[in-house]
């Protein structure tokens, strides 16, 4: 089955950071033989196609939107999803999912702290970063969240009220197959009822948090709502199959 990567940028972040990103990116593309679709807000030599929207500000909204671009200029069966500020393992890009009926995540991932690098893992982290699937379900999947939002905003519009979150809601979930439950309802909140199911590279990912993140970094187990979300806590610098990250780092 033919792999292709989708890779989407806010391009604010860090050259430092970027560029390596990319680099780690190209060289498993080339080794590898899987192409690269590249949907940024600004114009990119990168990847084997390039999307761009200029008139795009920074979002949750504009995030899926780019999404779904990346989705739809795909031509692949097997589809991944990378963020611009993730060193991917190429142990990454070997799996293949199982069926085409559910969301597959990649948990073995690390968060990185770049201050100092100092790593973090749980057991079960389910993140959009991680993402592979076959384009059918995403295609289906991206579609259906934006066409919710752009129904919530012209409601809040036609109410005179501000568009609260890009007109997006907690209820249908920020990653593909993690909504609020019950699932099964009619309502129009629910994109669909595929599963998350989780599954392991033979060596991790790293997710690196900086200061301009799209989501919130937390280094404690108090700053969970939910403490199923800190099980398998785990803390150390040295990360398997990378080393320290500024070992690492002088090689990307």
């Amino acid at each position: 089955m033919a792999k292709q990567i989708v890779f989407y940028t806010d391009n604010l972040l860090k050259p430092e950071i970027a560029e390596r990103v990319q680099r780690n990116l190209k060289k498993i593309s080339k080794n590898k033989g899987i192409p690269i679709v590249c949907v940024s807000l600004k114009k990119m030599d990168f990847g084997d196609k390039n999307i761009h929207f200029p008139r795009y500000k920074r979002g949750i909204f504009t995030l899926f939107r780019q999404q779904l671009a990346g989705v739809e200029n795909a031509t692949s069966d097997i589809l991944f999803f990378c963020e611009h500020d993730v060193f991917y393992h190429p142990s990454h890009f070997d799996f293949v999912p199982p069926t085409d009926d559910a969301y597959y995540y990649n948990v073995n991932v690390w968060k990185v702290r770049l201050s100092d690098g100092h790593g973090l893992r749980i057991n079960d982290c389910k993140q959009t970063s991680g993402l592979c699937a076959y384009r059918h379900l995403l295609l289906k999947h991206y579609r259906k969240r934006i066409a919710i939002i752009e129904k919530r905003r012209r409601e809040m519009v036609k109410a005179g009220v501000p568009i609260k979150n890009d007109g997006y809601s907690k209820y249908i979930g920020y990653e593909p197959g993690r909504h609020t439950l019950p699932r099964g309802t009619d309502g129009f909140l629910t994109i669909d009822n595929y599963l998350p199911k989780s599954w392991e590279s033979e060596f991790p990912n790293i997710d690196i948090r900086h200061d301009t993140n799209f989501t919130r970094s937390r280094w404690k187990k108090d700053e969970f709502y939910d403490h199923r979300n800190t099980e398998g806590w785990t803390e150390q610098d040295n990360i398997p199959g990378w080393g320290h990250l500024w070992h690492f780092w002088k090689k990307l």
